[in-house]
């Protein structure tokens, strides 16, 4: 399940756009609903991450490489260090609070 947990990280929010852009314009409650689930999924995705992030040593972690052009020599190789973690969380920390405070899912 937490295979690519990077690669699915940062394509949670693109599939919460498809989706959204799925919906009418019309139906604006929806489309908070589907934001704000959006980022409470990475959020937590993101909680399994720094569970699952091995403190003991200062390597990258979660490395994952992925010959995207080979013809043009372009590849992808991603992984998260120490402070990387922290910055995953907060950033999908913050998303989560901005759809509870500013689209108004208060309590």
């Amino acid at each position: 399940m937490f295979d690519f947990i990077l690669s699915w990280l940062i394509l949670i929010p693109f599939i919460g756009i498809l989706i959204i852009l799925g919906i009418p314009k019309t139906q604006v409650n929806a489309i908070k609903l589907c934001a704000f689930i959006t980022s409470l999924i990475a959020f937590v995705y993101s909680l399994f991450l720094f569970i699952l992030f091995d403190n003991s040593t200062s390597k990258f972690q979660f490395l994952e490489y992925l010959e995207w052009l080979p013809s043009l020599n372009l590849h992808l190789f991603i992984g998260v260090d120490g402070i990387s973690v922290f910055f995953y969380i907060i950033e999908y920390f913050f998303d989560l609070d901005l759809y509870i405070n500013k689209l108004g899912f208060c309590c």
